[in-house]
């Protein structure tokens, strides 16, 4: 049990601690902001690890947490992946099932060769082989959204499972 109270006006150090990616950069100033240069009781940068290999972005999260509940479900012949970029989704996807068909205007950051990307809007997409599963991220109103489920679900098969966010 310390009795140690911080005075945040009349200090006698400050640490600045910025994160950035997988880095923190730690540095100690005096009252002055002059950087401590004593090398042996600082250490300029820490590597941390928070992921083996960082997400692409929230919706890579989402994937993996279904994953992880519904591991049976992902593997698949045919994925079809409606909203796909930056392309999390089908990041994941693409580690499952044989091939993914991945439909957005947008660029995808990911490239794999089991992924297919059709630069279509979804809505203009009239031909694609019948899949086992069928995904859904889009950022659009639920009515929309759900009505490019119904319409593509059209190639899942009998059985299949449907991925839809709201």
């Amino acid at each position: 049990n310390f009795d140690l109270k911080v005075d945040l006006k009349n200090y006698d150090f400050k640490v600045n601690i910025e994160i950035l990616q997988d880095t923190a950069y730690i540095s100690i100033f005096d009252v002055n902001f002059n950087e401590f240069k004593h090398e042996e009781n600082i250490k300029k940068s820490k590597y941390l690890k928070r992921y083996i290999e960082r997400p692409l972005n929230r919706s890579e999260r989402k994937m993996r947490e279904l994953l992880e509940r519904y591991p049976n479900i992902f593997d698949v012949d045919v994925a079809i992946d409606i909203g796909s970029a930056p392309g999390g989704w089908a990041k994941v996807l693409a580690e499952f099932a044989k091939v993914v068909y991945a439909i957005d205007t947008g660029e995808l950051k990911i490239k794999k060769d089991n992924i297919i990307h059709i630069k279509k809007r979804a809505e203009d997409v009239d031909d694609l082989p019948r899949c086992q599963l069928l995904t859904n991220d889009t950022n659009l109103y639920p009515e929309e959204s759900a009505l490019l489920t119904v319409k593509l679900s059209r190639f899942l098969e009998k059985n299949g499972y449907i991925i839809h966010t709201i």
